[in-house]
Order: C-alpha cells, then sequence, then structure tokens
C-alpha cells in the first residue's frame, strides 16, 4: 500500500497567496505539484522556504514526502529579475556580481540569472561586473512597490583590463513617465572615461532596426510616434565606450496619439515565416547590424518564463517574416513555449513586416511559437501562428589525416565527426565545407569541396608528394525545413565562414599533415 504524502502548511510571510495545481489534499508518491505565489498589490515575491526553495515565482515538488513550504512577500520594493549575457543573444554570464547602493550584492547562476530587491521610488545604477573583467550599468533604475522588471542585461568583455572599468552615463532630453505624440525630437549625450564606441537607440523595440549613433557622444533624431501603437512602451539607448564598457538607459514612456477612423478591423496575415538559426560561437553583438532589432516589449513589466542559458560558445537568434495584413496599420508579435500562454514582444509598424527575437529564453531543443496579429484603430484581424524548434550548435570535429601526421597517401579520405548527431531530430540534412590549404606557401586554398549528409570526403586530384598541408571543415550547416502552402518553418545550425569568417566549422581544427614520398603503388 503505497503511501500519501500531504503539505502540512503551505505559510504566506507578507502579503500574498500560493497557488497549487493540481489543488487536492493529498498526493499519491511521486506526483509533482506546481506552487505559486502570487503577492498582493504592492507586494513582491522573494522567496521560497521549507520544501521548496528559490526566487522563482513559481516552482515544483516531487511528493515523498509530508512537507512545509513557506512564501515570503516584501513591500517597499520593487524586484530585478536579469538575465546577464555575453554580448546580445550570446551565451550566460556565470559568476557575474550585481550590485545595488547599499544592497548586498548578488550573483549570477549558471544561466546568467540574478534576482535583485531594490527600494521602492528610489533612483540607483545597478552594476554588472564580469568575472572576466567588464562592466555594464543599468542606468537610473526606479521602481515602484511591488513593480517586476525583466530585463536581458549584455555584457562585454574589457577590451584593456588595465583602463577603467567604469561605464559611461547616460542623459535622455525625454523624462521617465512622459507622454508623447506625433514628432517627437530626442537629444543624447553620451560620457565617461572613454570616448564612445556605438550607441543604439530603441523605441519599444518596435523600429525596423534601431538609431545608430556609431563614434558619435551626441545624437539628435527625430521619432513619429505615429507608427506605434498607443500605450504603454519605453525608449531604451544602449552604449558601449571604447574599452568595452556598457550602459543602458530606459525610460518608460507613453505613447498617446488617439489615432481614429478606420472602417474595419484589417484582414489576415496570409503568410509567415520563422527561421531559428544557432551559431557555433558567440559573436557577441553590440546590437544586430543590418537586421529589424526587437527588444521585448515584455521586458519591463513581467516575469521569467522558464529562461536557459544559450550554450557556452554559441548564440541563436530567430528571424520572423510575414505578409502584412490588408488595412493594416501595424501587426504585433507574441510569443508562447507551450502554444496557448502567448506573451506580447512587440508591435511592428505597417511599414516593416519582419523581426528579431534573440531574448534569453530562446534555447535549443525548446519549441517556440510565434503568433503575427495585424491591428488598426478599429481593432486586430486574423492573425497566423508559426513555431520553429532550435538545433543545437554542431561539435564538428577533425579526425582523419590527425593533426602533425605524415608519409599521408596522395588520394587520402578526408574523416570528420559530428559527435552530437543525436541531438539534431529526423530528417536534418547537413553539409560541410572542406578545405585544403597549402601550407608551404602562405595557406594558399588549394581546394574547396562541398559534401552533404556523410562526414568523409576524398579530393578529385592526387596531392603533392612530401607536401606539407593543412586541412579544416571550414564551415558546417545542418537545416530542418517544414514548408505548408502559407507558412514555413527553418531551424538552421551554422559554424565557420557564413558568420563573419568565426572560423568554427570545426571545433578542433585546423590540422596540419605531410604527404608521403613514397610513389610506389
Amino acid at each position: 500500500m503505497c503511501k500519501i504524502s500531504s503539505f502540512q502548511s503551505i505559510k504566506v510571510e507578507g502579503e500574498g497567496k500560493v497557488l497549487r495545481e493540481p489543488a487536492k489534499t493529498s498526493y499519491k508518491p511521486n506526483d509533482v505539484v506546481r506552487l505559486t505565489a502570487v503577492p498582493d498589490e504592492d507586494w513582491v515575491f522573494s522567496e521560497w522556504q521549507g520544501g521548496l526553495s528559490g526566487t522563482d515565482e513559481t516552482g515544483s515538488i516531487v511528493m515523498t514526502k509530508d512537507l512545509t513550504v513557506t512564501a515570503f512577500f516584501e513591500t517597499g520594493v520593487g524586484k530585478v529579475r536579469g538575465y546577464v549575457s555575453d554580448g546580445r543573444g550570446g551565451p550566460a554570464v556565470k559568476g557575474a556580481v550585481v550590485k545595488w547602493p547599499e544592497n548586498e550584492p548578488v550573483i549570477t547562476d549558471d544561466e546568467g540569472m540574478f534576482v535583485l530587491l531594490v527600494p521602492a521610488e528610489q533612483i540607483g545604477d545597478i552594476i554588472v561586473e564580469r568575472p572576466d573583467g567588464g562592466k555594464t550599468r543599468v542606468q537610473d533604475v526606479k521602481l515602484a512597490s511591488g513593480e517586476v522588471w525583466t530585463i536581458d542585461i549584455p555584457t562585454r568583455r574589457s577590451f584593456n583590463p588595465n583602463a577603467s572599468e567604469e561605464p559611461p552615463f547616460i542623459e535622455l532630453d525625454i523624462l521617465p513617465g512622459s507622454t508623447l505624440a506625433g514628432e517627437v525630437d530626442l537629444r543624447i549625450d553620451v560620457y565617461g572615461e572613454h570616448d564612445i564606441y556605438d550607441v543604439y537607440v530603441y523605441i519599444g523595440g518596435e523600429q525596423y532596426q534601431p538609431w545608430d549613433g556609431r563614434g558619435r557622444e551626441k545624437l539628435d533624431l527625430t521619432i513619429d510616434t505615429t507608427e506605434f501603437p498607443d500605450g504603454q512602451t519605453y525608449i531604451k539607448v544602449l552604449a558601449y565606450d571604447l574599452n568595452e564598457n556598457t550602459t543602458m538607459y530606459i525610460a518608460p514612456v507613453t505613447i498617446q496619439n488617439g489615432v481614429v477612423g478606420d472602417p474595419a478591423v484589417p484582414g489576415p496575415v496570409t503568410w509567415a515565416r520563422v527561421t531559428a538559426e544557432t551559431y557555433g560561437e558567440n559573436v557577441r553583438f553590440y546590437s544586430q547590424p543590418g537586421l529589424p532589432i526587437i527588444v521585448q516589449e515584455n521586458q519591463l513589466h513581467t516575469s521569467s518564463i522558464g529562461l536557459q542559458a544559450v550554450p557556452i560558445d554559441s548564440m541563436l537568434t530567430v528571424v520572423l517574416e510575414w505578409e502584412g495584413a490588408e488595412d493594416a496599420n501595424g501587426h504585433k508579435v507574441y510569443r508562447s513555449f507551450d502554444g496557448v500562454r502567448f506573451t506580447k514582444i512587440a508591435a511592428i509598424p505597417a511599414s516593416y513586416s519582419e523581426m528579431v527575437d534573440f531574448s534569453p529564453q530562446l534555447t535549443p531543443g525548446k519549441k517556440t511559437f510565434y503568433k503575427v496579429v495585424p491591428y488598426n484603430s478599429a481593432g486586430e484581424g486574423q492573425g497566423m501562428v508559426v513555431d520553429v524548434t532550435p538545433l543545437p550548435p554542431m561539435e564538428v570535429y577533425l579526425s582523419q589525416p590527425y593533426n602533425g601526421r605524415t608519409n599521408v597517401a596522395l588520394d587520402l579520405t578526408f574523416q570528420w565527426k559530428l559527435r552530437n548527431k543525436d541531438e539534431f531530430p529526423e530528417g536534418t540534412n547537413f553539409e560541410y565545407l572542406l578545405r585544403v590549404y597549402d601550407a608551404v606557401f602562405t595557406q594558399i586554398t588549394v581546394d574547396d569541396y562541398s559534401k552533404y549528409y556523410t562526414e568523409e570526403a576524398q579530393l578529385p586530384f592526387p596531392l603533392i608528394p612530401g607536401h606539407v598541408y593543412s586541412w579544416d571543415i571550414a564551415y558546417s550547416k545542418a537545416e530542418v525545413c517544414t514548408q505548408e502552402s502559407n507558412w514555413e518553418s527553418r531551424a538552421r545550425s551554422l559554424g565557420g565562414v557564413q558568420l563573419g569568417e568565426t572560423n568554427t566549422g570545426s571545433r578542433n581544427g585546423e590540422f596540419i599533415f605531410t604527404t608521403t614520398t613514397n610513389l610506389e603503388p
């Protein structure tokens, strides 16, 4: 007879409640119970104690015995839940120190996550210090009691660790909480101990690409707020100096143009395509040059939903494209990880029909759904849902001829191995580019030879006797495609020359070898 387990008590310290799913009085052994802490207005959840630990509002318990759980809530504070990444869309930075004035610092976990409670209605800077050098400032943060921010904080390793790591400061002539309408002039000043390398300006993430002020300490620009939907949003400025120190400034604003007059809701979205791209190297983008950028609209006001780190030495983005709906003023984009609960992440003006998502919530093997919904002043039209499951980075290792081998046959067979091939779904197409160099004459390319599916290849001609060569898989790609009449889903894993000469077609190359001098058959 199996033992029945129960919660001896679920205690609440502060003002809030705890929801159980499933909500029963007793549970069988190994039943999984999901607990969710829900704070009252002006309160925030701080932590679990007892049978459950951690700072996430939601947690799961496997019932093996009677348990007591306590949920702690606090008032007079706001909460910042952050993810610290190595560049935009890059892997997690573990062990970063996150500071708020006069508070005990917190440390990012294995997934780059931290939770920081800050005094309500106080203005202060969050300082993030990487364990390998480099700082990011989140400037002039101010939260109301019970307010929660969830933010992605990019960091970069210092270019010169002996130079100052003090991040720059940003001045914006729009006050937080302002209401904007029509054309608005912005003036941005960035200053610090180093010259400024680049400045990016985002309006709620809803622009085709950010305004870019490379090498400029003063940036003047005009935005047309009628291109964006009415409601709460934010202006975000992201600045880097020449020592890679970073500052982020976020000013919540409200757009209020009161646009009316559309006679009917827009037509449906008739076509969409989603493409997940996993790169075998962290490119450490400052932003996404030449691509549409979306900084998640829910960034300031939602709790995390299963944030997971991108693998070390890799990067992951999702590109969403669609055909604009008829009579639409723009398109709202929603994201979900279960196909049921969608969260709005962006609103795109009608003049653009694509976006790039590099949220830290994206991770290989995690199915992600996107919904594109057209809107105008009369309401929303029929949207379209597409989904994609990102692929893992390719772990390609060179095999034969091994590094340093001599007396190699002139008509040799090159061999390599995709070590994590079992992580890719059935039906994945693979492509490799074999590149052989003449190592004597400064790596002149002897031949490029594309080989599909298999992990070995021969050149179409013999090599020179007694000569030194090197070889590598200069480019590798895995791809899975699904296509219907009105939508397409693609997942790619890329390494090597296609992305800025990142040279990550293989993990252990390149290899050098010497051919035989024995010409006897």
